[in-house]
């Protein structure tokens, strides 16, 4: 695909970069999740012909192309929407549209590994994003359900042989250590820190959600409060369902992308 040196965000105008997704270049939006694509490859992807489903919108609702910057006309795949330039033969989406598509109006269940592999991608080059952009070296991160289930995670070390959820399952085992072992300290406290040879993991603490995220140094007071925030923020819009969840982490669908933007402070 031909694109612009510099890839802007139809939905947010944030700098969207490069990965490979199955073989096909896809420019991912580390803030909103969104992404752009080739026409061709995206027709090809879910078998249908995207430019019959278009229609033009009014100016004020319609997104912009990071190519040509004219308005995309919107096409409507059942509940999937989907922004096309035919100028450029580019389309714009997002994981909801990709994962309803995926489950209503294509059989071909393979699209649902290029949903994953997107999943997969978009982790890592939020991973990247984040170590270019703050001055904390940010190693990993993990967003936990108060009983230990991994909701998301990223490590800017791709390679890394311990398993996510592993992984997630012992910093719950380390934190409930340290609640029992000092309970009589820190009766109305959570632990907040734990320090090692130049290195932290901060924890931040929800109702329903712990995020710890390792990092070389120590995270500042400013980011750390911006976190908390944002934790607050998803929280509250999801307290229904965080109340009552399964606890199986399928059912959790397209809102696992939300669980993810509480990682969005650490941008700075």
């Amino acid at each position: 695909m031909e694109a612009p040196p510099d890839v802007k965000c139809p939905n947010c105008t944030s700098q969207m970069g490069p990965k490979d997704v199955n073989g096909m270049t896809v420019f991912l939006c580390s803030n909103c999740g969104h992404f752009v694509m080739n026409q061709e490859a995206f027709n090809k992807l879910v078998n249908l012909q995207v430019e019959e489903h278009t229609h033009e919108v009014p100016e004020e609702e319609s997104v912009h192309c990071p190519g040509c910057n004219g308005a995309m006309p919107k096409a409507e795949i059942g509940d999937g929407g989907v922004d096309v330039c035919h100028h450029c033969h580019m389309v714009h989406t997002d994981r909801d549209a990709m994962e309803y598509i995926a489950t209503n109006e294509n059989e071909d269940k393979t699209i649902l590994g290029f949903v994953f592999k997107l999943d997969e991608a978009r982790n890592i080059h939020n991973a990247q994003h984040i170590r270019a952009m703050t001055n904390t070296l940010v190693n990993s991160a993990f967003v936990l359900y108060k009983n230990g289930l991994l909701l998301t995670s990223y490590s800017v070390n791709t390679n890394e042989d311990m398993d996510h959820d592993i992984m997630g399952g012992m910093i719950m085992a380390i934190t409930d250590f340290v609640q029992i072992s000092f309970k009589d300290f820190c009766q109305d406290s959570c632990l907040e820190s734990i320090t090692f040879k130049g290195k932290e993991i901060a924890f931040t603490h929800g109702d329903y959600i712990i995020v710890a995220i390792q990092v070389d140094g120590k995270l500042d007071d400013e980011t750390r409060a911006k976190l908390d925030s944002k934790l607050k923020e998803i929280e509250a819009n999801n307290k229904d369902y965080l109340h009552s969840w399964s606890g199986d982490v399928t059912e959790l669908g397209s809102t696992i992308e939300e669980f993810s933007s509480i990682l969005l402070p650490l941008k700075g």
